[in-house]
């Protein structure tokens, strides 16, 4: 008896052995790897959301569509989904009304995921560089409005120094420089992300608010020197930046959407 179980032996580690290596050729190609993944798990949130961002970074935009609009009747109350979605058409200058309406009800009804405030900050971006045809930031402010007012209604507070991030985006876009000093430096005070205020001084040397940029610096320059000097790259750029400035040289404002990472969000592709 044992010796035709002995016998089995060798069977068995060749047959683990062909779907070890089976399954490692799966993994190791990236293609094969997101194809595999939604065909094995037609019904994981995170299978389909990274088979989107596979999707797009390809240029296959229909396959994305398709697999959001599977995600959508998996998670319906998850504004991600229909925030990925107006991101997904936002690649062929379109505006998808119905998800931004959704997206409005959802983030005022339910707590924002990761994955959701992933896709509102590249949203929004976009939108305040005029990357995504003729979306409006007054057709993004609701959304991040609902966000914001759930999470401080309801104590969400996870991320919540994003929404106070992208507030300030819209206000400076709008000129309303008193309302988005002020969310961005509630969002640095809530992380210490020193690219924050980095940014902050690129709206005030555009505004020429000369006064303004010299403080910001100062407070970079502090930052830096508590921190022992591990922000000494940003805080030159900052120095060139406002220097530039004063000499009358153009200074372009372009935000960066990865300046302030979302906790747990996978990444998007813009």
């Amino acid at each position: 008896e044992y010796r035709a179980l002995r016998m089995l032996i060798p069977v068995f580690v060749l047959m683990f052995g062909f779907m070890t290596a089976t399954r490692a050729s799966e993994w190791g190609n990236r293609d094969t790897f997101h194809e595999v993944s939604v065909i094995e798990h037609p019904r994981s949130p995170r299978a389909l959301n990274n088979y989107v961002n596979y999707a797009m970074s390809k240029g296959r935009y229909d396959d994305a569509i398709d697999t959001l609009e599977k995600l959508i009747e998996l998670t319906p109350n998850d504004a991600g989904a229909f925030l990925h979605m107006q991101v997904t058409k936002c690649a062929r200058q379109e505006i998808d009304s119905v998800a931004l309406k959704h997206a409005t009800e959802t983030a005022g009804t339910y707590p924002l995921q990761a994955y959701g405030h992933s896709a509102l900050q590249v949203l929004v971006v976009m939108t305040v560089e005029g990357r995504c045809g003729e979306l409006t930031v007054d057709q993004m402010e609701p959304i991040v409005t609902a966000a914001f007012d759930y999470a401080r209604r309801n104590g969400a507070y996870y991320n919540i120094h994003n929404l106070y991030h992208l507030r300030a985006a819209i206000a400076m876009k709008r000129g309303y420089y008193a309302q988005g000093y002020s969310d961005l430096r509630v969002a640095h005070e809530m992380t210490g992300q020193i690219d924050l205020l980095h940014e902050l001084m690129k709206y005030q040397v555009v505004a020429k608010r000369w006064q303004d940029a010299e403080e910001t610096l100062a407070l970079m320059e502090l930052q830096n020197a508590q921190r022992f000097g591990i922000d000494t790259y940003v805080v030159e750029q900052s120095r060139r930046l406002l220097d530039d400035a004063r000499q009358g040289r153009d200074v372009e404002l372009q935000l960066d959407g990865s300046a302030m990472p979302v906790s747990g969000a996978s990444a998007i592709v813009r």
